[in-house]
């Protein structure tokens, strides 16, 4: 929305999506913000990953090359959609 909004709090986090759940650390919590977001590089960081952007966003393990997140674009935003077992 352009404004900026209060962070309260720096912390880990665990983001449960269908078979996994994805561990971030330093992740910051503005309430004011109803959605969560997660900054693709952290992610990248967090869970040595790659992403694969097309209509669809692909998230893979980097080591493996095999995907366990997929998710679908909604306006200038990708959202998670399906998560598969990382191994």
């Amino acid at each position: 929305d352009g404004k900026s909004h209060p962070i309260t709090h720096i912390g880990n986090a665990h983001i449960p999506l269908s078979s996994l759940s994805l561990s971030l650390s330093n992740v910051v919590l503005a309430p004011n913000i109803k959605k969560n977001i997660i900054s693709i590089s952290k992610l990248l960081d967090d869970t040595s990953s790659s992403v694969e952007f097309t209509p669809s966003v692909y998230v893979k393990d980097l080591q493996t090359k095999k995907m366990f997140a997929r998710g679908e674009r909604q306006g200038n935003m990708y959202v998670l959609k399906e998560c598969l077992p990382k191994d």
